[in-house]
Parts: C-alpha cells; structure tokens; sequence
C-alpha cells in the first residue's frame, strides 16, 4: 500500500512538472514563433531561388495577405515591411492582412488602430538614444537581441544573433531585384550606414 501511494505521489509530481513547463513554454512561444517564421521564410525563399521560383523586390501590387498565400497563388513579391509583417502575422501578433511600416524619418506606421494596439500589447517599442548611430553601436552595447524588430530611417529587418539579419529589403536583391536570400551577414556594407531610429521587441 505505501509503495502504491509512493508511485501515485511520484506521478502527481511528474503531473505538476509537467504543467509547470508547459506554462514556461507557453510564455515564450509568442516571441519563438515570430523567429520560427522569420528562419522558415528564409529557408523557403533561399530554396525557391534554387528551383527558378525567385521571389521579387516591389513596393507595389502586394496583395497577399501572408507569406503561404503570395507562394501558392504565384506572386512572390515583397519588401521589407510586408516580410516582417507576414512573420508577426505568423506568431499571432498582427492579424490577417495588417502590417507596420516604415516612413522617412523613422515613423512607424500601422494599416489600422488595431494593429497598432496589437503591436503594443505584445511588444516593447523603444525610441534609440541618440548616442546610437548604427545597429553594429546596439549590437556592440548588447541593446537588442535575436528577434529583435530594427527600424532605421527608411527601413526595417529583423536581428538574427551572431551579427546576421533577417532582411527583405532591396538592398538584399541581386541586380534584377530578385531574392537569393533573405538572411544576411555583417558584409552588408548598408547595415552600417543606415541610422537607427526605433526597436521593436516581442515580449516573451
């Protein structure tokens, strides 16, 4: 008898464990999902270029309201508001079909209230201090972390860790605006000219 009510003890504990890491996980999931997203399109898009189904740099004739729908319906056109939108749509920050976006100077601009809202209540938007220049400055002072949203004067990528990028911007395409890639390394000359205005980070 005390051996069963210690094995029924052991399993109640291994029970309670249990939910207990569940609840961290779920804690983090939000902020993981938007990086899994990020990792996901850019293996996608790098695979797609393989196979001649490049994807193409244009502010204009964006319809797609996801990264999955622009693949299957064959308009695989982006830029770098609509790639970090798809990502935050993905982890269940923006809904369908909203998205941020960058205007000169650095504003951050939303479709709707709504996303901004949304924006807000799952992430931390930090205005830089002036004393920082370029993202290799927050890198260097360990201000941003992988997953991190940075918003420069006319632009925005996400950091990757390890002085990469997760990037849609043009200044990733090749010559006929095309997409080899989507995740980039500190050889990026314009990641060091570009002034950084704002960073999004997703609460965890």
């Amino acid at each position: 008898m005390k051996m069963m009510n210690r094995v029924i003890g052991i399993m109640i504990l291994m029970v309670m464990m249990g939910t207990q890491i569940c609840s961290v996980s779920a804690a983090t999931t939000r902020r993981q999902k938007f990086i899994n997203a990020l990792s996901s399109m850019s293996s996608t898009i790098k695979a797609d270029a393989k196979a001649g189904r490049v994807w193409k740099y244009s502010k204009t004739g964006q319809v797609s309201t996801s990264f999955a729908t622009a693949r299957s319906k064959n308009k695989r056109v982006m830029d770098c508001a609509r790639y970090v939108s798809w990502a935050l749509i993905d982890a269940g920050i923006l809904a369908k079909g909203q998205r941020l976006y960058k205007k000169a100077g650095g504003k951050i601009t939303y479709t709707n209230k709504n996303a901004r809202d949304r924006v807000h209540k799952y992430a931390t938007v930090k205005n830089v201090e002036s004393k920082y220049v370029t993202v290799y400055d927050l890198i260097s002072d360990g201000k941003i972390k992988a997953g991190d949203i940075i918003c420069y004067e006319s632009h925005m990528n996400v950091y990757a860790g390890n002085y990469r990028f997760y990037d849609g911007g043009h200044s990733f395409t090749n010559s006929k605006g095309e997409y080899r890639s989507s995740l980039k390394g500190r050889k990026d000359k314009y990641m060091y000219s570009e002034l950084v205005t704002r960073t999004i980070s997703i609460k965890k």
